[in-house]
């Protein structure tokens, strides 16, 4: 069986909060950027992520190593050197969506 190592991985996450009534907005997207070593690792460090800041993960989209991302947008260059230094999960900025008003 095959050994993978440890990379950084980039996803986009959907978060909604475990409370709803306790944010104005009903869901968010943002990159998390984490160590990982396979998609369903990323999945779970981006819900360990999310249940550290009382959100749960609706869905993941667009999971791949980092390196795969080719040339950086000054953001995902913030999250890769946190990421490096900290060796922990980080996410960027979170764009909310509101409550459906239907």
């Amino acid at each position: 069986m095959e050994e993978r190592q440890s990379e950084l991985w980039v996803g986009l996450v959907e978060l909604m909060p475990v409370d709803p009534l306790a944010q104005e907005w009903a869901g968010a997207f943002t990159n998390v950027v984490c160590w990982a070593e396979s998609a369903e690792l990323f999945r779970s460090v981006a819900n360990e992520l999310a249940a550290s800041i009382s959100m749960c993960v609706v869905s993941v989209d667009e999971v791949e190593p980092l390196r795969s991302r080719g040339e950086l947008t000054e953001e995902m260059a913030d999250l890769r050197a946190r990421a490096e230094r900290d060796r922990g999960a980080q996410y960027g900025t979170s764009h909310t969506y509101p409550f459906d008003a239907a």
